[in-house]
This record gives C-alpha cells, structure tokens and sequence, in this order.
C-alpha cells in the first residue's frame, strides 16, 4: 500500500512539474512574441524615420535636372555604348530618348555626342 502511495505521491508530483514547465514555457513563448513585436514596431518606426528624412532632403535638394547640376562627364556615363557604326540611327534615338527624359539642355546634347565620339575613338 505505502509503494502504491507513494507511486501516486511520484505520478502527482511529476504532473506538478511538467504543468509548472508548461507554464514557463507559455511564458517564455509569451515574452518572445512580445519582444518580436516590438522589434517590428521599432524597425517601422525606423523605415518611417528614413522615409520621413528622404522625403525631406528630396525637397531640399534642387531638381535633379537643373541646368547647374548638368556635366558631359556624368550624362555620358548614363548613355550606352555604341557597338558598330551600323547601329547608329538606333544610337541616336536612344540618346534622343535619355537626354530628354533626364531634361538635359539642349545646348550641351553637341558636347555630349562629341565627348562620347572621342571615348569610341580611343
């Protein structure tokens, strides 16, 4: 009888175990959700800030099409390389296409064709 007891005292305290180890467990799984969310909240919070801080350099900063900001140099590196002379009616258009969707002046679309002509020569 004392060994039937005393195996139910055992099965009684083994129960109490596991349900104090299923409450850590919830607990744990509890405290890790909440420590996800917040860093979800925190890293929104950030893609905010910088969302907020690209939209306010973007309105400080001059249109990206200004005539000052406009150099041969730069332009040329946007426009692709002409592969054969054959090419070149197709090259033209392109280069018609880039430099006005970039609002590049007019007046300096010679000097761009010139300088990209000098870097094939070479």
């Amino acid at each position: 009888m004392e060994d039937r007891r005393a195996a139910i005292e055992a099965e009684e305290q083994n129960i109490q175990a596991e349900e104090r180890q299923a409450k850590l467990e919830a607990e744990e799984r509890r405290a890790q959700i909440a420590l996800e969310k917040r860093k979800m909240e925190m890293e929104k919070a950030k893609m905010e800030f910088d969302l907020r801080a690209l939209e306010i350099n973007a309105r400080s900063r001059p249109p990206p099409d200004s005539q000052s900001t406009f150099t041969v140099e730069t332009a040329a590196k946007r426009l692709p390389e002409l592969a054969s002379e054959q090419e070149l009616e197709v090259y033209l258009i392109t280069f018609r296409k880039i430099a006005s969707l970039n609002n590049w002046p007019k007046s300096q679309r010679v000097s761009l064709v010139i300088h990209c002509s000098m870097v094939l020569q070479r």
